[in-house]
């Protein structure tokens, strides 16, 4: 016990063939209690690289495929696990649970005992959670047992933890008391599993609709709480109105446009498909509005501003063209937007070659103008900075 070594260098010296060979390891063991002690120093640091790296100088070198290992601790108690079920549940009953703690499936190891307890084996139940109270944290294995929905499990832990019944009795008195769905509820509630708390309350009566509409929009779970809902429902709009809120604030306006679409708020969703500037949901939620024709007309002319304040001139012209019948705006967007073989096209197809004359050729001739000019500009800049930097590399020479 003086010299004690650091147990994981049992499997870090050559984890191959500790893992091939463990089944001979706990043969030759065949003490439960010596096991147990190896489990609980096993972590996932390699000790040939820090504990005893003076020992393992190659190590730092050689390629990490024989140094480092996956995950260290879920594959030696996975496989203590399977052997020692088979060998003998009860002789390595500790072992057992030890993996299971390490592997923080502790849900696994209660279910264990509770077996045991249905055998009537009081002395592996009474054994098995000293074991786990000693290795695990009370209020964290209380946690655990509370999150199975089984209070026997519960009473069992609380019972052999020393904790004082005024903590728990009357907060699981008050559990017993509500729906089983409505308990599980409030169960994962107060452990932090909103998810799980979500999935259990959409099973409870249309009573409890405000505590899912809440429980949505604190723990931010819009997307989960629609899928349990259809798109008719009350509860599926009020979720989704927080939901776009939600998004815009980020300022995700295309995606909350989206959202209000899908809950058929469509006068919402079309002030949103605005300030996104797509202009493709914007005309098919005015199409689901089945708004008049001059309405339709003053929408339309709304979006091509916006889009025309973004140099998106293409897309006006399509807009101009598809919806409106324009072809004479569309061309001159075309132009304006300096998409020559579009508006040379259209021109043709809806003869108006006029415009070549009358718009295209000075327009190209304005465009061409613009160009020079840039490249003189940048010209005379790049034989700036040339002479510049030919000065100062003259300097540095002298």
């Amino acid at each position: 016990r003086k010299h004690r070594i650091n147990m994981n260098i049992v499997f870090d010296h050559n984890p191959q063939l500790f893992l091939k060979n463990i089944q001979m390891f706990v043969d030759d063991l065949n003490d439960s209690t010596l096991i147990t002690l190896f489990l609980t120093e096993l972590n996932e640091e390699d000790t040939t690289l820090t504990f005893y790296r003076d020992h393992y100088v190659d190590r730092a070198t050689k390629s990490k495929e024989v140094v480092s290992f996956g995950n260290k601790i879920y594959e030696i108690c996975s496989r203590l696990v399977e052997i020692c079920e088979r060998k003998s549940k009860e002789k390595f009953h500790l072992v057992i649970l030890s993996c299971f703690a390490k592997m923080r499936e502790l849900e696994k190891a209660l279910y264990r005992i509770m077996v045991c307890k249905s055998e009537a084996n009081q002395t592996l139940v009474d054994e098995g959670l000293r074991h786990l109270l000693y290795i695990v944290d009370v209020n964290e294995l209380f946690d655990v047992a509370l999150g199975t929905y089984d209070f026997d499990i519960v009473l069992m832990v609380a019972e052999k933890s020393q904790k004082d019944p005024k903590e728990y009795l009357p907060f699981l008195n008050d559990l017993k008391k509500l729906d089983e769905n409505y308990r599980k509820y409030k169960i994962d509630l107060y452990l932090k599993r909103y998810k799980k708390a979500l999935g259990s309350i959409v099973k409870c009566d249309s009573a409890h609709q405000d505590e899912i509409v809440k429980l949505a929009n604190e723990q931010k779970l819009y997307s989960e709480a629609l899928s349990y809902f259809k798109a008719s429902d009350v509860i599926y709009k009020q979720i989704s109105k927080l939901y776009a809120a939600h998004l815009v604030e980020k300022k995700y306006y295309e995606e909350a446009a989206l959202i209000l679409f899908r809950a058929e708020s469509f006068e919402d969703a079309l002030e949103l498909c605005m300030k996104s500037s797509n202009w493709q949901m914007f005309i098919n939620v005015c199409l689901r509005l089945k708004l008049a024709p001059a309405k339709f007309n003053e929408k339309l002319a709304e979006i091509i501003e916006k889009l025309k304040g973004e140099n998106r001139l293409l897309e006006c012209a399509t807009i101009y063209e598809t919806y409106l019948n324009d072809p004479e705006e569309a061309i001159l967007n075309l132009i304006n937007g300096s998409h020559w073989f579009e508006a040379i096209a259209k021109m043709h197809r809806h003869n108006r070659t006029d415009f070549v004359d009358t718009n295209l050729i000075p327009s190209l001739k304005t465009s061409q103008s613009d160009l020079i000019r840039s490249l003189d500009h940048y010209k005379q800049k790049f034989e700036q900075d040339k002479q510049r930097l030919d000065e100062v590399r003259a300097d540095k020479l002298k």
